[in-house]
């Protein structure tokens, strides 16, 4: 905005030729665009009273856009007036373009007149009535009497063994060897009868609006027994050819509302905020059938996907109200050093200096070694500067009243 004050300014001083005057002489330059033009201005040929922007120099004195300054025949798109749709219409039917694609094709050659839009169902669109109006007026083609009935014109294209709508358009209509009697666009011949591509060419693909999936519970019990860990593996398995047309590949749109929690419950991998786990004494049960001894041997399962989802593959988070430790959680009896009953500290400093005069324990690490040798006692703690750590904040704080 600044630039543009500041040249508004100096062009102010100057004297320029009217606008009539200026774009006559920049039509006979025969220039073809601004960057020819702002070269035409470096080159030193240009005359002082001709602007070097003229956009700037003649807005609101006759100004309409560079083309119509340069005299090319582009005409911005918002300044083209287009015939009524009835004329575009006319013409259009004289080109005997088959389809929306061979309208495009067209539209980019350059070959399509200013007065006629790229975009008809945007410039028409108060008129607008589809492809099939458009390009053929309303009308049927002459040959279009000759055609098949929708059912034995489908039943003959799917005896060719074609692959999809690609196949169709690029190998078999520019091979020759389409009968007269099948349209080249189906879509637009038997618009009342057509239910896709997949059912012209009889491929087996069904559009994922017409198709019918499992229900929630038949769709999640069949994911499950896949044992995808993670939400990566389920997108790599719905791409494969492996998952049945019944399951659908985005289930989160499909089982809105009928069953769905969330990947974690679907998968079966426990994650999820809409994951529902069984409740703590129900997943202790279990998980004691399985005869399990360690934490190790629990995450073992977890990885080879032989716990049901509803067992949540961190319990002392999920079950942190009731949690006890992996030992009350195993069944094995071994109960978690935060919950372990220990002597007072007292008893325990003697016993622990008797070991230590004994075992020739002098140091931290030589008490957490003898430790997990089994030459401790169970009954001592591995790391009392833990478990009686109280008792000394306790004991610092009489001092200091």
């Amino acid at each position: 905005m600044f630039i543009q004050k500041l040249r508004g300014k100096k062009m102010a001083k100057k004297q320029f030729r009217d606008f009539e005057s200026a774009r006559e002489f920049a039509r006979k330059l025969k220039v073809s665009g601004r960057q020819q033009w702002r070269q035409y201005c470096k080159s030193g040929q240009k005359p002082e009273d001709i602007p070097n922007w003229p956009d700037a120099v003649y807005k609101n004195k006759g100004w309409i856009s560079w083309n119509d300054f340069f005299g090319t025949d582009y005409v911005a798109t918002y300044l083209r007036k287009y015939k009524s749709f009835n004329q575009a219409r006319k013409y259009t039917q004289k080109l005997n373009i088959q389809n929306q694609t061979e309208w495009r094709i067209f539209a980019k050659s350059g070959k399509l007149p200013n007065d006629i839009p790229r975009d008809p169902p945007t410039v028409y669109k108060k008129e607008w009535k589809g492809w099939a109006d458009w390009l053929r007026a309303g009308k049927k083609l002459e040959r279009e009497s000759n055609f098949l009935p929708f059912i034995q014109a489908r039943e003959y294209v799917r005896k060719l063994g074609l692959k999809g709508q690609k196949d169709w358009q690029e190998n078999y209509l520019k091979s020759g060897k389409k009968p007269d009697n099948i349209p080249a666009s189906p879509q637009s011949v038997y618009e009342k009868d057509w239910k896709g591509w997949s059912d012209w060419l009889g491929t087996g693909r069904i559009s994922n609006k017409d198709r019918e999936y499992r229900k929630f519970e038949d769709a999640r019990k069949f994911v499950r027994k896949l044992k995808l860990t993670s939400y990566i593996e389920w997108i790599e398995y719905r791409k494969s050819a492996k998952r049945p047309l019944d399951i659908p590949s985005m289930p989160e749109r499909v089982y809105k509302n009928k069953g769905w929690r969330g990947y974690g419950d679907f998968l079966g991998t426990g994650r999820g905020s809409k994951m529902i786990f069984w409740e703590f004494e129900k997943s202790k049960k279990y998980v004691q059938k399985s005869k399990i001894k360690t934490k190790e041997e629990f995450v073992e399962l977890v990885q080879n996907g032989k716990l049901p989802a509803e067992v949540p593959k961190n319990p002392p988070t999920t079950y942190k109200k009731d949690w006890k430790g992996w030992g009350d959680f195993l069944g094995t009896g071994t109960i978690a050093p935060q919950l372990r009953q220990y002597p007072p500290i007292e008893d325990a400093k003697k016993e622990a200096q008797q070991l230590a005069i004994k075992l020739n324990l002098r140091t931290q690490q030589d008490w957490i070694k003898a430790h997990r040798e089994g030459k401790i006692p169970k009954h001592l703690p591995a790391n009392p500067w833990h478990v009686y750590a109280k008792n000394k904040r306790k004991k610092d704080g009489e001092k200091t009243v």
